[in-house]
C-alpha cells in the first residue's frame, strides 16, 4: 500500500509514501519492509516499490543514501553510500527517496509549470532544527526555481500527540524558528512537539505558498497496522522509502 499526495500529483509527479502493507518481509518488519540493506526480500520490495510504482526502467534509478540526521543534500549522482539526508535531481526517469520510520519525509516538486525538478528529505527533529529544510530548497533555488514554483508534501510521521520530547528539543526548535514551535503538555506531564508544523513554518518562511505544502496525514507511533515506528518498537522494525520521480 503506497499513498499518494493530491497536491504533487496535480503538478504531474509520479510519487509515493510506502506503508508496511504489500510486500514481502517477514518478522518486525513485515511485509513491506524497504531498508538499505541487501536481502532477497528487501530486493523484491524495492523492485516493487520503482517498478510497480514509480514505473522507473531499472531499479538502480531509485536513488537513495547513507543518512545520518545530517543537514547534507546532493544529487542523484552521489553513490549510495554518501552521508546525507536529502537528494534532488534533474534527470528524467530518475528518483530519489528517503528511508524512515517516525521521522517526516518530505518531498518537493518544481513546476515551472511542468516538473523541472524534484527533491526528498529526510527531517527529524535534529534535522528540522538544523535547517535541512533551507539547504534542500537552497539547492532547488540555485538550480533557477523560485519558491512560488515549489510544491512540497510531508508524509506519515510521528504525530504531536506521540511526540514527546525533552527540554533541549523545545529549546532548539524555539531556536530555529524564532519563536515558539507548536507544543501539548500530556495528561502525564509530558511535553510534546508537532514535527510537521515545525516544518511547515520553515517552508512557509522560506517562501512557499502555504497553499503549495500538504501534509498527507498519518501518525506512523499510533497506527502498528499501517506504520513502522523506530520510537515505538525500540529499534527493531521495518523502514518506508518515500520517493520522488520527475
Amino acid at each position: 500500500m503506497i499513498l499518494t499526495s493530491p497536491l504533487l500529483s496535480g503538478v504531474g509527479v509520479r510519487h509515493g509514501f510506502s506503508t508496511r502493507l504489500g510486500g514481502v518481509s517477514q518478522g518486525p518488519g513485515a511485509t513491506f519492509d524497504l531498508g538499505r540493506e541487501t536481502r532477497p526480500d528487501l530486493d523484491e520490495n524495492r523492485r516493487r516499490f520503482a517498478l510497480d510504482h514509480l514505473h522507473l526502467a531499472h531499479v538502480d534509478h531509485l536513488h537513495q543514501v547513507d543518512q545520518v540526521h545530517g543537514i547534507t543534500v546532493v544529487d542523484e549522482t552521489s553513490p549510495p553510500d554518501t552521508k546525507a539526508d536529502g537528494l534532488c535531481t534533474q534527470r528524467p526517469g530518475h528518483a530519489v527517496g528517503v528511508r524512515t520510520a517516525d521521522c517526516a519525509p518530505i518531498l518537493i516538486a518544481v513546476a515551472a509549470p511542468r516538473p523541472v525538478a524534484v527533491a526528498a528529505l529526510h527531517a527529524g527533529w535534529r534535522g528540522a532544527v538544523a535547517g535541512i529544510v533551507g539547504v534542500g530548497i537552497q539547492r532547488l533555488l540555485t538550480a533557477g526555481a523560485r519558491p512560488e514554483q515549489l510544491y512540497v508534501a510531508i508524509g506519515p510521521t510521528i504525530s504531536l500527540a506521540a511526540f514527546e520530547v525533552g527540554a533541549e528539543v523545545i529549546e532548539a526548535a524555539t531556536k530555529a524558528l524564532g519563536a515558539a514551535p507548536r507544543t501539548m503538555i500530556s495528561e502525564r506531564g509530558t511535553v510534546h512537539l508537532d514535527l510537521v508544523d515545525l516544518l511547515t513554518r520553515h517552508l512557509v518562511g522560506l517562501g512557499v505558498p502555504p497553499a503549495q505544502i500538504e501534509w498527507i496525514g498519518g501518525c506512523t507511533a499510533s497506527q502498528p497496522s499501517l506504520y513502522f515506528s523506530y520510537r515505538r518498537d525500540r529499534g527493531l522494525t521495518g523502514r518506508h522509502l518515500s520517493a520522488i520521480r520527475l
